[in-house]
């Protein structure tokens, strides 16, 4: 989903479903449920209500704040560090073939049309 919700990637129009933005304000709910807080009002703009009208964008723009990170960057720039801020925000270690399961996940997704299983990718931790 975040790849192709970053502009430029090339998707066939019959995967494609556009969806409408939604409301700011409901974006603010969102980042309120992730940050656990509201949005600081000085940190409002025209810029940051635009990035409230995603919800990729929301929960992008909840971890800069979590991270003590300012607003002021663009949806693209938003997208594009979302899983590196997710990443980096975990404590703890993963295991030496979570990147790998990861990518067998990517390609189950990517390769049939039904719900992907973990046990169908991974092994359960112990």
């Amino acid at each position: 989903m975040l790849a192709t919700a970053r502009p430029g990637i090339p998707v066939p129009s019959e995967e494609k479903i556009p969806v409408e933005p939604w409301a700011a304000q409901l974006g603010a709910e969102l980042a309120k449920l992730a940050l656990g807080d509201d949005i600081p009002w000085h940190l409002w703009s025209t810029e940051t209500a635009d990035l409230l009208t995603s919800p990729l964008a929301d929960l992008g723009l909840a971890a800069r704040l979590h991270a003590g990170r300012d607003v002021k960057v663009s949806q693209t720039q938003l997208l594009a560090n979302l899983a590196t801020m997710v990443i980096d925000s975990q404590i703890r270690e993963f295991a030496d073939d979570t990147w790998q399961d990861l990518a067998r996940l990517a390609v189950r997704i990517l390769g049939q049309s039904q719900p992907v299983t973990g046990a169908s990718f991974g092994v359960a931790a112990p």
